[in-house]
């Protein structure tokens, strides 16, 4: 592995090394510590990491379909097709309503990607994201001098803090572009981070400390506090021009994903605190060069108003921030019982650890931004990979100090020898080998849980040309549009499609009015219920959802009792047509239980069991629709 001493000093040369008693152990070893890498030991390095990069691709080849996928590719679709629809789509209680889209690109890609390669392309390119955003990390680790092993740390700590997140989806390009813009600043304050910048609280930056009598640089003398960069450097034009580059990537994000506006807000904060710790400086120019900065992460947050809809996006989105959202698992706190809570809680303490026992000088910003990151992320569980992967940047180089601290007090006689290297290299080489070839046959479909999604209630309306305005679940309402609601291929217009009264997209594209009414029905108003409603929609009413714009069926998950109860309580205006042990489907009484109705569904076409469902479909799970005349 790499040698702890030599991992002393980073690529910042300003950084003092670490301080350490000169004893007579070390004068014996120390020209040996300083030797040069050998060919063998780079090798070793390289196929140790490889390898570890490699592993980490398992966190991110997650095979469970996303409730919203079949809506984000259809939507792509019709942007390809038709261009940007600026009112609700699919949907019969929203018809005409405005439609702010902050996932068009992101819909758009998935889209081409699923009908140019296939799904195994979404499956493959989400992985990939996955390496990319841990590659940046470990090169990271590389350009400080991190060892193999600390690197490795870091990656796999972070691959699996993210692993609950990575499915297909808008966010995980957030997240890709949110990792790329902290590499991003990370190049352009090459020299000035990892350094405590705020004179009057010198005390908390450890290179500003007393310095240890017994510390000495390489001629024996005192060692000397570190030289501050000076700010002609810390900010000349090459790095401004980084910067300003974020730019380019804004206008992508912008367009991609509504999580933009949480990576607008760190790097303003960034940038800001930055500028702050610049003009403290106190040195020639420092007013003039924090100035700069600031003008550039303006013209920087200006790039997103290159959108559809101009300032209107940021506008809606502000507002929409301000609305709870408990109906949305993820916008909960994060709790003790949830999924992700282990490998974040493990992460959490070895932050604190890190910060705690490393003796490399702090960072002022990059502390504030961790602090705010991780308020946000025990506060809301979808802005827990803003932190981790903050956590993969910044840390590995106090961890690195951590684990030096440790070795330093333990035998290093047990070091693998060089022959021992060159033949563990192309054994980590060819698992990494393997592990590749495993992750790319994961990669060939998406299953389909028929435990999670109505597929056989789908087919069972397919089969009979069931078809109207459907009262459905949120979560499976997507999956409804694209199996009944598009025209089968090869038709152009299909007048037996189904429309649905609420779907995923929520807020964007629907009035408050509307979810209400939907998670009325759907979850109830109990006190202990996790709800929002909006003061102006008046009194809860459950059923009041069966009767907005008549709708003519109900697709819901005997899952959630609330509506369950709410059908069985009003049986003389609707009929049980299907049932199975995930799902129900109800049609209204006057059209598919009265004989003299063309829509009559005989007691003999009914399917009405508990029938388990069990097993997987391949994604899409589409039903074969029958073709109309």
């Amino acid at each position: 592995m790499t040698d702890p001493a030599k991992l002393e000093s980073t690529t910042e040369s300003e950084i003092a090394p670490e301080s350490t008693p000169r004893t007579k152990k070390t004068k014996k070893t120390k020209k040996a510590k300083k030797a040069k890498k050998t060919v063998v030991d780079r090798l070793f390095d390289f196929s140790f990491m490889l390898a570890i990069l490699v592993v980490s691709g398992f966190a991110f080849s997650l095979l469970q379909a996303e409730p919203d996928l079949w809506g984000h590719v259809q939507y792509g679709r019709d942007a390809l097709r038709e261009g940007l629809h600026r009112t609700t789509t699919y949907s019969f209680t929203a018809e005409g309503y405005r439609w702010i889209n902050h996932e068009n690109l992101s819909e758009l890609l998935f889209a081409t990607i699923t009908d140019q390669v296939g799904v195994w392309g979404l499956l493959a390119g989400k992985c990939l994201l996955g390496l990319f955003i841990t590659g940046l990390i470990l090169w990271r680790c590389y350009r400080l001098k991190v060892s193999a092993i600390v690197s490795a740390a870091a990656v796999l700590i972070v691959a699996v803090n993210l692993t609950g997140f990575w499915y297909i989806r808008p966010q995980v390009l957030s997240y890709t572009l949110f990792a790329t813009l902290i590499a991003m600043l990370s190049f352009s304050f090459h020299g000035w981070e990892n350094k405590w910048h705020v004179p009057w609280s010198s005390w908390l930056g450890r290179s500003d400390r007393p310095i240890d009598a017994t510390a000495t640089d390489k001629n024996g003398k005192p060692r000397k506090r570190p030289k501050r960069l000076p700010v002609e450097k810390s900010l000349d034009r090459r790095r401004l021009v980084c910067i300003a580059a974020a730019s380019i990537l804004f206008i992508v994000w912008v367009n991609t994903h509504g999580a933009f506006l949480a990576g607008l807000f760190i790097f303003l904060a960034y940038c800001s605190l930055r500028a702050v710790e610049i003009f403290l400086s106190n040195q020639e120019h420092a007013g003039r060069a924090a100035g700069r900065l600031l003008l550039v992460a303006g013209a920087v947050a200006a790039a997103t108003l290159i959108n559809p809809y101009g300032f209107r996006l940021h506008a809606w989105l502000l507002e929409s921030l301000t609305i709870p959202r408990p109906e949305i698992i993820e916008w909960h706190p994060l709790r003790w019982t949830d999924q992700p809570f282990i490998p974040f809680a493990i992460l959490t303490a070895m932050v604190v650890g890190g910060l705690l026992f490393s003796r490399r000088s702090l960072d002022a910003t990059q502390l504030t931004i961790l602090a705010l990151t991780f308020w946000q992320a025990a506060s809301h569980q979808r802005h827990i990979p803003f932190f981790v992967i903050l956590c993969g940047f910044w840390m590995p180089i106090h961890w690195q100090s951590t684990w030096q601290r440790w070795e330093a007090r333990h035998d290093e006689s047990a070091d693998m020898t060089g022959k021992a290297k060159f033949f563990a290299s192309f054994g980590l080489l060819a698992a990494a080998g393997i592990v590749a070839f495993v992750l790319t046959t994961r990669c060939k479909e998406l299953p389909v849980r028929k435990d999670i999604f109505p597929v056989s209630a789908v087919e069972f309306l397919a089969k009979n040309d069931i078809n109207g305005r459907m009262v459905v679940t949120y979560n499976w309402a997507q999956y409804a549009i694209a199996a009944l609601g598009v025209p089968a291929d090869g038709e152009i217009y299909d007048d037996h499609l189904t429309t649905v009264s609420f779907d995923g997209r929520f807020r964007t594209c629907y009035p408050l009015s509307t979810i209400d009414s939907h998670f009325d029905f759907v979850l109830g108003n109990d006190p202990h219920m996790q709800r929002y409603r909006s003061p102006e929609s008046g009194k809860p009413d459950p059923a009041a959802i069966l009767d907005l714009d008549e709708p003519d069926l109900v697709l819901i998950s005997r899952k959630q009792p609330h509506s369950v109860a709410v059908m069985n309580a009003n049986r003389h205006d609707w009929t049980l047509l299907y049932q199975d042990e995930l799902a129900q489907v109800w049609g209204r009484q006057e059209k598919y239980a009265e004989p003299q109705s063309l829509d009559y569904v005989s007691p003999a076409q009914r399917d009405t069991s508990s029938r388990p469902q069990q097993g997987t479909v391949a994604w899409p799970a589409l039903p074969n629709r029958t073709n109309h005349e």
